[in-house]
């Protein structure tokens, strides 16, 4: 039961990300009518840093987003 949790947890978390990414994306496109395909390499390179960040350290993921996402 625990693996089907884990599995609905870690979907549902991977769906907002690619909600926000693709909320990003539609922002830029309704404001400016310009395709900012920069957005998504951001977004890659800051869940990069938290990752390594968070490896590295020890570090809970969700503090280390307090630290990495005022940077990107």
């Amino acid at each position: 039961m625990t693996l089907y949790l884990q599995a609905l947890t870690s979907g549902l978390l991977l769906g907002g990300v690619y909600a926000l990414m693709a909320l990003g994306f539609s922002l830029t496109w309704g404001a400016l009518e310009i395709i900012n395909l920069a957005h998504f390499s951001v977004v890659l390179a800051a869940a990069y840093t938290t990752y390594e960040f968070t490896t590295r350290t020890g570090l809970d993921p969700l503090l280390a987003l307090f630290i990495t996402l005022p940077v990107f």
